[in-house]
């Protein structure tokens, strides 16, 4: 069963201290990320050497991709950027007819 942060609560634990773990090559600390920002997969990422995978966590990537979860999570992306897009679209009409009452210049393309 797949758990989420804040679903469940145990009054009687603390929460996961998160580590930081350095590069195999490089040794300096690596970034950690979820995986396609929504698998729960929490991946290591180096600047200069790449991803690198927890024992468990290539099995897992792979069962969230098979599962569709890859593509769920771009159609997610695809809807958030048109959202933007539109917020935007929606805020440069509204300064155009601001600057327009104004007497003032309009945004151009």
């Amino acid at each position: 069963m797949l758990g989420f942060i804040g679903s469940y609560v145990h009054s009687d634990t603390e929460p996961a201290k998160i580590s930081y773990v350095p590069c195999p090559d490089c040794k300096q600390l690596m970034n950690r990320s979820n995986f396609s920002r929504s698998s729960g997969v929490i991946i290591d990422r180096c600047k200069q050497h790449g991803v690198w995978f927890d024992a468990a966590e290539l099995p897992k990537i792979l069962e969230f991709v098979d599962n569709g979860g890859l593509a769920r999570q771009r159609e997610k992306e695809k809807i958030e950027l048109e959202d933007e897009r539109s917020r935007l679209r929606e805020e440069r009409r509204r300064l155009d007819m601001q600057a327009r009452r104004s007497g003032g210049d309009h945004w151009d393309d």
